[in-house]
């Protein structure tokens, strides 16, 4: 006979499907009084944008020359490859420049191109001719000349090199304009003029649909507009129904403890909180995780040395202190981070993570134990690495929690180019054993309140029998001792599944005295059968067969379901739980083998 037909006949009396209906019981009394952050499996956000074809190819057949020489792969481009190319004006009177139309001119948008100066220092960008928006650059002050109906800006990237951009909400016309010029023609900036065989340089063109331009993404034959799934806030006192960022499966009621950010501006890298050696931060350069325009961009500089941003936090003097370090980040030119947490220079622990592949490399500790590392895929590039470790001590009372770069694993110290680098954002150190969801700080460490949800009075008597019974749960846990449930009179009766080490139990306890207790030894969280009756007790796990013992009698007065947590203790799950099922009945072995397969 197939395991399915050994499915209960009997209807569960109560069934939380968190998972497909993604919402509360009515009977459900839920609290955390502050904020938490989840993934609901379908808010994107629009990240790398450029809708610009041949975005750094201007030699390209795409782009019209009117009066101009284009030049391809004649110097450095910001991003250290020889892409850049040389834009010469010839001797005549009119407009010079390059342009291509594009298929239509989304309102609200933003142009932008690198440039740096040759034998002329100005430079003119457009969307169609003086009249649809255009704007003037002085490459040798780094300064805007003019404007005409658009906001323009300028910035440095290096080595003589400026990001020129100009935004305006109504583009008149459908072409994309870059121009050189001889001096600062004002209004009229892409206007004509008498031009005596002079040049300057450019590279990385690009279009967005939006006000602010964002990371630069190089384009050929296609346009370009990428996603990224969006971490999302709920409310206080508002349920988190958490989902894989990527795949968007739907993981269920998220249920975790109460933590503490201790970093600050943990999205403001280029804040003096945060320390850099050899390298600079360029505030706001992708869109992050949370769908915002807040994702920092650190760089190298060019000294042979180690480059790296970190924090130092003030826990005070304290052993055996265990501290989980968490930070997303993206690939940009550098395809691996160190991830390190040290207290008093010579307790510390070190991971090296491949950002592009999301794996781990290599580790490097002194004085720490327990030490465990996680790569979570968020989606679009970013990876939420984390590195746990027990510290033997604290002597100074200061944890510095650390992000490095680096050229390969292994490596800590090289010569930088002073333009690859990493982006970076949400950085979380939190005193526990395992990294818990983002929580955003400003000026001061934020905590988050502990997940609390139950079923109590009437709402639990309705359906529980307290004779016998059976509680199915489907579940992950990212940490050991979590429960996904507890059946409890009071604190010194109860009855509780609990995820522990390397191990799944149902424990019954009796007046604070273990009397009853069943476990599968090495197996992962998932799905579990517990069922119950005085002195018949059986357990199965992800379809194995189940075990049994004939100890104890049943609680007689159990009034609360507890819901991702323990009441001994108050231990929450620290997971995901996907489906609570409660059968007013003991099954049948074979039936608790069918529920979990």
């Amino acid at each position: 006979m197939s395991i399915a037909n050994n499915f209960p006949e009997i209807r569960p009396s109560l069934n939380l499907d968190f998972a497909n209906v993604k919402a509360l019981d009515s009977r459900v009394t839920f609290s955390r009084p502050t904020v938490g952050t989840y993934y609901d499996g379908k808010s994107v956000a629009k990240a790398e944008e450029n809708l610009v074809l041949y975005s750094q190819e201007f030699e390209n057949a795409a782009w019209t020359k009117q009066s101009v020489t284009v030049t391809a792969n004649t110097v450095v481009a910001p991003d250290g490859t020889t892409t850049a190319e040389t834009f010469t004006n010839s001797a005549t009177t009119t407009a010079f420049w390059v342009y291509r139309s594009i298929a239509s001119t989304p309102i609200s948008s933003s142009l932008s191109v690198f440039a740096k100066k040759g034998t002329t220092e100005f430079l003119g960008l457009g969307s169609s001719n003086a009249g649809g928006g255009s704007a003037v650059f002085n490459l040798d002050t780094g300064v805007v000349s003019s404007t005409a109906y658009v906001t323009a800006s300028i910035q440095s990237v290096g080595n003589g090199w400026y990001r020129c951009s100009i935004r305006n909400d109504t583009f008149a016309g459908t072409y994309f304009i870059i121009s050189v010029l001889e001096s600062d023609a004002g209004a009229g900036a892409i206007g004509s003029y008498t031009g005596t065989g002079k040049d300057l340089y450019i590279w990385g063109a690009q279009l967005e649909q939006r006000d602010t331009v964002t990371a630069y993404t190089p384009t050929t034959t296609q346009p370009i507009t990428n996603y990224i799934p969006t971490l999302l806030t709920a409310p206080a006192n508002t349920a988190r129904f958490d989902h894989n960022p990527t795949t968007g499966e739907s993981l269920g009621l998220l249920v975790e403890e109460q933590r503490t950010n201790l970093l600050v501006r943990s999205e403001e890298f280029d804040n003096a909180y945060w320390i850099k050696n050899d390298s600079t931060i360029t505030p706001n350069a992708v869109v992050a995780p949370d769908g915002s325009l807040t994702a920092d961009k650190l760089v190298e500089n060019t000294a042979t040395i180690q480059h790296l941003v970190g924090q130092d936090i003030f826990v005070g003097v304290l052993s055996n202190y265990t501290v989980s370090y968490s930070v997303y980040v993206k690939p940009n030119g550098r395809n691996w981070c160190i991830l390190q947490v040290v207290s008093g220079g010579v307790v510390y622990s070190t991971v090296w993570i491949n950002i592009q592949t999301g794996t781990i490399g290599s580790t490097l500790n002194s004085g720490v134990s327990n030490v465990t590392h996680s790569v979570k895929n968020a989606g679009n590039g970013f990876y939420k690495v984390g590195i746990t470790a027990t510290l033997s001590s604290v002597p100074t009372g200061i944890i510095k929690a650390q992000v490095w770069l680096a050229t390969s694993d292994s490596n800590t110290t090289y010569t930088g180019d002073g333009y690859s680098g990493i982006f970076i954002w949400g950085a979380q150190l939190e005193a526990g054993a395992f990294p818990t969801s983002y929580i955003k700080t400003e000026a001061s460490q934020v905590t988050r309140s502990a997940d609390n949800a139950s079923m109590t009075g009437a709402n639990f008597s309705e359906w529980y029998r307290q004779d016998e019974g059976t509680v199915y749960v489907d579940y992950a846990a990212e940490q050991t001792n979590g429960s996904p449930w507890e059946l409890t009179q009071d604190g010194a009766n109860r009855m509780v599944t609990v995820s522990g080490a390397n191990a799944v139990f149902l424990v019954l306890i009796a007046n604070s005295f273990v009397v009853s207790n069943l476990n599968f030894v090495n197996q992962p969280p998932a799905k579990w059968a517990s069922a119950f009756k005085s002195g018949n007790y059986g357990v199965s796990y992800n379809g194995s067969t189940a075990l049994t013992n004939n100890y104890g009698s049943t609680l007689t007065n159990v009034s609360v379901l507890q819901i991702g947590a323990s009441t001994g203790g108050n231990v929450a799950l620290n997971g995901t739980i996907k489906k609570i099922a409660y059968y007013p009945q003991r099954l049948t072995n074979t039936q608790l083998q069918a529920l979990t397969s």
